[in-house]
């Protein structure tokens, strides 16, 4: 599966224990253009987007004085303001929308973006189904970025998802699905 290049965060037990030089050498093999998401978030708001050190620097300080842990990862230049969000219940694709914004690099319709239904391409659709099925998970919400030349990119699996913007440009009930899905399982596991 396809990733942005990702770098855990060390393990800081408070904020002047971490060492400063390998961070910046983090910063400088992503060609100084990088995404610092924390460990723990939600509609996009603990995603950064730092390309200039001294930004980079001050979302890391922030980030540890919280006592939080994080990640940084290669920016995908190609997908700025622009991803697939794919639901996914049970094995089955649901519906997908592309989420676009004009004025900021997470497309999150929290964060302004804007969406609209889109079809999946097989590879999209895959790709999607593999991230999900690998987590052994009943429903989801996978995140699916734009490379150079238009290939999916896996960015992340959302197991607890908001899909209220899905469901009113989808005209149905998400919510739905889900519960049937539950119920079609309940059912199963009670006639075995």
């Amino acid at each position: 599966i396809r990733v942005p290049r990702t770098f855990m965060s060390p393990m800081i037990f408070n904020s002047s224990s971490y060492n400063s030089k390998i961070l910046l050498e983090v910063f400088r093999f992503f060609n100084k253009s990088v995404v610092i998401k924390e460990n723990e978030g939600s509609f996009g708001m603990q995603v950064y987007l730092a390309e200039k050190e001294e930004d980079f620097f001050h979302i890391i300080n922030k980030i540890i004085k919280e006592n939080k842990r994080f990640i940084i990862q290669e920016n995908i230049k190609s997908s700025f303001g622009r991803d697939i969000r794919v639901n996914i219940n049970g094995d089955k694709v649901i519906g997908a929308m592309e989420r676009t914004s004009l004025t900021d690099f997470r497309a999150n319709i929290s964060q302004g973006g804007i969406g609209k239904l889109t079809e999946l391409s097989k590879e999209e659709e895959a790709l999607a189904l593999l991230a999900h099925k690998a987590l052994g998970l009943d429903f989801s919400g996978v995140d699916l970025l734009f490379g150079e030349n238009n290939e999916p990119i896996l960015c992340e699996v959302n197991s607890n998802l908001n899909f209220l913007s899905f469901e009113k440009i989808w005209g149905r009930s998400f919510a739905r699905e889900i519960l049937l899905y539950i119920i079609g399982e309940l059912k199963w596991e009670k006639a075995t």
